[in-house]
Formats: structure tokens, C-alpha cells, sequence
């Protein structure tokens, strides 16, 4: 990412893609949950987001134009709302490539799973709105809430093996298994947890999932099992019926037995919480370590 003297930018995305910004945007239109959280986290606006249920919009992005689904843009009304820089995700908005380089539209798509993608988007984005060292701040105050999350549970960790744990991405279709590059998964190693997917083959189509098998959950056994879900929770508990509670083998697991079984909020652990990310990770580890939030709500 370059700044030249006459005030453009050169920024190049995730996908490699070189944008020049020949000034700052004003007309921006946000493809993700977690992009629109992040710009306006930052001091950003926008003129266009997907559809959100109201309490996860940010403030200010109220009333902005609802452009459709983050999984099923409508292009046409991106089109129309003229922007000046088209901001999406790697995996789900690539396609629209050709049809916003058609029409001389900045686009970038940006990762946004891993902690890592936060703090590079975040000093991007606030080069792009501006003022790189925006982010800086925020940046350096979501570090600290994590490192006194960790001193909270510095006192319980070692004290007994670490806990092992199954996180399970269910679908109305399938199940499959999270591996150590999602959010519950990184998360799960920074608290110090064993995932039983981790280093496991992903699959050909998903880098960020293996395969699920209840016959491996078993021989694993995990301390305690993390469920994310795509849609209604009703639909994944049905999904889970099928595919494990019918199974006697199911009721033989610890986490089961134990009552560890937890549903993980989407907003926390399906989209990047962005500069909240603190709140996914304390989030899991009051269920691991309670007795460390005591005196926490």
C-alpha cells in the first residue's frame, strides 16, 4: 500500500488485485458483515451494506441502501448507487470482478477470519478513509483486552491437560469439522485449547474444514463440543439429530455426558467480530474457564 504526493493510493488486496484510488472514497459500499463493522469502527460511512438484522448494524448504517444477501448481491443496485470503492470478501465476491472492472469500479476483497486479517485490514481501511494511524489506537487496545483475557486464565491453564474440543460447522445439509484456521479454531489455540481437527487433511473445497465422522469424534472423545451454525438453530439441532444423537455412540462422550455442548453465536464466531475480537475469544473462554469471569456478567 503506497500513498504518492498527489494524494493517491495504491492498495493491493487479498486476491493480489492492484487498485489505485485516485482520492479518498466517498461513495463506499460494503459486500460483509465484518467490513461494514470494521470502516465504521473506524470512523468511516458507507452508502451501501447487505441485508443485517438490525441489531448488527452498526450505528450510523441504519438507514444506508440494502444491496441484498452477502452471499447473493444484487449488482445491479451496487451499480446504482455509483460508488467510488466496492469493498467485499475473497471468497464470496471475487465473481463480481469482471462486472465492476466493466464498469471502472475500485474493488478489493479482503480476507477476514483470523486475527491477523483484523489488524491488516483495520490499517488498511484506515488508509483508504484517510487516516492510517486510525487504526492504530484501536488496534493496540484490542491486544491489550486480549492479553488480560490470558492473565485471567494464566492461573487455571497447566494446573490439568488442556482441554480437547470438537468444533462442529453444521449446515442444514452437513456437518463438517472446523480446523485451526476459522475463528472458534484460533481461538481455541489461544486459549490454549486441542482441537481435534487441527492438522487434520482439510477438504479439497473448503481449506478451513475436514471432513466429519462421529466414529472419529468418539475415538478423539473431546472435553467439550463447540457447535457454529449456518441459518436457525432449530435446523442444526435437526442436523445433529440425524447425524449424531440417533447414534448411540453419541451419548458415550464426555463433552455429552458432561453437558458441554454449546451453540457459539454467529456474530461472534460465522463473521469476524473485527476490532470486538476480544469478545469471541472471552466469550469462549468464560464457557472453558468460568470460574475466571466471576466476576465478569
Amino acid at each position: 500500500m503506497e500513498k504518492e504526493a498527489n494524494g493517491k493510493l495504491t492498495v493491493t488486496d487479498d486476491l493480489g488485485n492492484v487498485m489505485i484510488l485516485e482520492k479518498t472514497p466517498e461513495r463506499i459500499v460494503v459486500l460483509s458483515p465484518s467490513h461494514l463493522n470494521l470502516l465504521y469502527d473506524l470512523g468511516g460511512e458507507a452508502v451501501g451494506r447487505t441485508t443485517l438484522s438490525p441489531d448488527r448494524i452498526p450505528e450510523g448504517a441504519e438507514d444506508i441502501a440494502d444491496i441484498g444477501h452477502h452471499t447473493n448481491v444484487n449488482v445491479e443496485e451496487v451499480l446504482a448507487l455509483d460508488p467510488d470503492l466496492v469493498i467485499g470478501n475473497t471468497t464470496l465476491h471475487k465473481k463480481l470482478i469482471p462486472i465492476l472492472e466493466d464498469s471502472h469500479i475500485p474493488f478489493i476483497n479482503l480476507d477476514m477470519i483470523l486475527l491477523e486479517d483484523v489488524k491488516r485490514n483495520a490499517k488498511l481501511v484506515g488508509e483508504v478513509i484517510g487516516d492510517r494511524e486510525q487504526a492504530e489506537e484501536p488496534i493496540a487496545e484490542l491486544e491489550l483486552k486480549i492479553t488480560t483475557i490470558q492473565e485471567k486464565i494464566n492461573q487455571y491453564r497447566g494446573k490439568e491437560e488442556p482441554k480437547k474440543v470438537a468444533i462442529f460447522n453444521i449446515t442444514p445439509n452437513n456437518v463438517t469439522v472446523n480446523r485451526e484456521n476459522t475463528i472458534p479454531g484460533e481461538v481455541s489455540q489461544i486459549l490454549g485449547l486441542t482441537n481435534i481437527a487441527e492438522g487434520v487433511p482439510a477438504l479439497e473445497e473448503n481449506p478451513t474444514q475436514t471432513a466429519f465422522s462421529l466414529e472419529k469424534v468418539v475415538e478423539e472423545d473431546p472435553d467439550m463440543i463447540f457447535v457454529v451454525h449456518h441459518g436457525e438453530k432449530s435446523k442444526a439441532e435437526e442436523r445433529m439429530d440425524i447425524d449424531m444423537k440417533n447414534s448411540p455412540a453419541w451419548s458415550t462422550l464426555t463433552a455429552v455426558q458432561n453437558d458441554q455442548v454449546h451453540f457459539l453465536p454467529e456474530n461472534l464466531f460465522l463473521s469476524n467480530s473485527g476490532l470486538n475480537y476480544d469478545e469471541s475469544i472471552q466469550y469462549l473462554a468464560k464457557l472453558v474457564y468460568p470460574k475466571a469471569f466471576n466476576d465478569v456478567e
